[in-house]
């Protein structure tokens, strides 16, 4: 092939590949849930993708996500939150009542340390 033809190639992969992230990320974006400013009462676990104790972290409490009892903030998505209740480290678990937050641990939480915060499922 010649050099412009390899050229044209490369800049339409990078173009594509930049492409296809930003339609995974808008996908992801869609996924989290649409948190107000007044961020209802709940558990809230920030996370980040590149975090490995995140990942840990959510498929320890996978049913828990899923059932809406504990609610997946991703920092990345969401930075907004993060700063609001100065989260600088994930995994971060926040509990929050009338806007403020009773309690949290930092690091990987064992179901222990959540068990009195859960309902019932």
């Amino acid at each position: 092939m010649q050099f412009e033809t390899k050229l044209v190639l490369l800049v339409s992969i990078v173009l594509l590949s930049v492409l296809i992230q930003r339609v995974l990320m808008t996908l992801q974006k869609k996924k989290q849930r649409n948190l107000s400013a007044l961020d209802p009462d709940g558990i809230y676990l920030f996370t980040s993708p590149s975090c490995t104790f995140c990942r840990s972290m959510k498929s320890l409490y996978r049913k828990d996500i899923e059932a809406r009892q504990i609610i997946e903030v991703d920092v990345i998505h969401n930075p907004e939150m993060a700063k609001r209740y100065h989260v600088t480290s994930v995994p971060t678990v926040l509990i929050v009542h009338a806007g403020q937050v009773v309690n949290s641990f930092y690091g990987l939480t064992p179901p222990e340390k959540l068990a009195s915060w859960l309902q019932p499922s």
